[in-house]
Parts: structure tokens; C-alpha cells; sequence
């Protein structure tokens, strides 16, 4: 009985060793080199548009965005980064959504244009665009977009993640 019971742990570890052996594993590697992989780019970009609601309460009302950094390795120095507001996307945003959106009015809102991804960190510190809902420019029952577009002259950007669409509802 012990004799049958090795033979088949000996078998049983004989057939699992071959069909390990028999097993290949491709691993892709690109020809590119890894630096062409680094880039910035805007997280909240990654879901498409993000929907936020803002309420004409009178009370200042924050939307939270920033830059991170991808690649194998952290950056080795400060990376410069530049936000703003890419007005003439709106059109394109509108004709491929078949919507009629307009931009948030420039004195409904204020955003840090400059911010740093440190060396040796990932993103830039969270960021918040400021919405003022006690101006007349905005409208309840209205909703906006604004498209925020990140620049950097030292790294490669993100081109899919390069905007965030923001679609502001105001009640």
C-alpha cells in the first residue's frame, strides 16, 4: 500500500514537472526604448468626463485635480507642470457628443496654473479648481464644461490623458 501510494506521488510530481517544462512563456518586450514609455498625465482623465454638481449656495465649492508621472522608475528631478484651459476644445467635445455645452464662465473660477511633480514623487500635490457660485455668469439648471489640459517642456505627455473634461451641473 505505501509502495502504490509513492509510485503515484512520484508520478503525480513526474506528469506536473513535464507539463511545467512543456509550458512556454512569451514575454514581449518592445524594441522601444523604456524611456519613449514616460510620461505625465491628468489621473482624472483616466474615467473620461467627470461630472461634478455645484449648488448656488454662495458658498465656494472645489473640483480636485492634479498631474501624476508613469514610468518603471520614479523621476529624478523636478518635473514642471502647466494647467489651463483648452477653450478651443469645446467645439470638438460638442460635435463628438452631440452636445451644445458651454465653457464655465472665466470669473466663475480660479486654478493654480503651476505645479511641481517633486523628485522622487509620482504626482503633484491635489489641486482644486474654485467655483464661485455667487456670480451672475452662471446659471442654475445650466451645465458647463471645462476642459483642463496639462503642458510640460521637460517630459512627454499623455496625449490620451493630456485633458480632463470637467461637466459642471449648477442647481
Amino acid at each position: 500500500m505505501k509502495n502504490m501510494l509513492t509510485i503515484r506521488l512520484l508520478t503525480g510530481m513526474f506528469l506536473l514537472a513535464t507539463l511545467l517544462e512543456a509550458c512556454e512563456t512569451d514575454i514581449y518586450l518592445p524594441e522601444q526604448p523604456l524611456a519613449s514609455f514616460i510620461h505625465v498625465y491628468m489621473p482624472q482623465a483616466v474615467n473620461g468626463v467627470v461630472k461634478k454638481t455645484v449648488k448656488l449656495s454662495g458658498e465656494p465649492q472645489s473640483i480636485p485635480y492634479g498631474a501624476s508621472y508613469g514610468a518603471q522608475e520614479y523621476p529624478t528631478e523636478d518635473i514642471q507642470v502647466q494647467f489651463g484651459v483648452n477653450e478651443n476644445a469645446i467645439d470638438s467635445f460638442n460635435r463628438a457628443n452631440s452636445t451644445q455645452y458651454a465653457l464655465l464662465p472665466a470669473p466663475a473660477f480660479t486654478m493654480t496654473a503651476n505645479a511641481i511633480i517633486p523628485k522622487g514623487q509620482l504626482w503633484t500635490e491635489p489641486l482644486d479648481i474654485h467655483i464661485s457660485t455667487t456670480i451672475k455668469e452662471i446659471e442654475a439648471g445650466k451645465t458647463y464644461l471645462l476642459p483642463v489640459r496639462i503642458e510640460a517642456s521637460s517630459v512627454k505627455i499623455s496625449e490620451q490623458l493630456r485633458t480632463t473634461w470637467f461637466l459642471i451641473k449648477v442647481e
